[in-house]
């Protein structure tokens, strides 16, 4: 529910100024949550966080991606079981790296490379 969303991206936002915050969902469905804390971000005036969706099912890494290119977040999604094997990769979606290069269209970029993803570098 939206409710519940909004109030896990208020738990998830920082209250201070960073130089980027990463937010990371660790079952993020259609990234509902993230883009709650995108908005919140934005809302407050802070810098924009690096989002991070996680999630064992294909469609919804897919619907996730496609939800963060078009609403402007800049992120990843990646696909894989999260509890049993986080350090695994299936595959996962890099998400508006063209914004970040200055460029202004949304961009999807799928990958199998782990060396790709912020998440597996933190």
């Amino acid at each position: 529910p939206a409710a519940v969303a909004d109030l896990c991206a208020k738990m998830s936002v920082p209250q201070h100024q960073s130089d980027r915050p990463v937010i990371n969902d660790c079952a993020c469905g259609s990234a509902r949550m993230l883009l709650a804390a995108n908005q919140l971000a934005f809302e407050k005036g802070s810098t924009q966080p690096y989002l991070i969706g996680e999630d064992i099912d294909g469609m919804c890494c897919k619907m996730a991606a496609v939800n963060m290119a078009v609403h402007g977040c800049l992120g990843e999604v990646v696909r894989h079981d999260s509890l049993r094997h986080p350090d695994e990769l299936s595959y996962g979606y890099i998400i508006n790296e063209t914004l970040q290069a200055g460029l202004s269209f949304p961009s999807i970029r799928r990958s199998e490379d782990k060396s790709d993803f912020k998440k597996f570098q933190l």
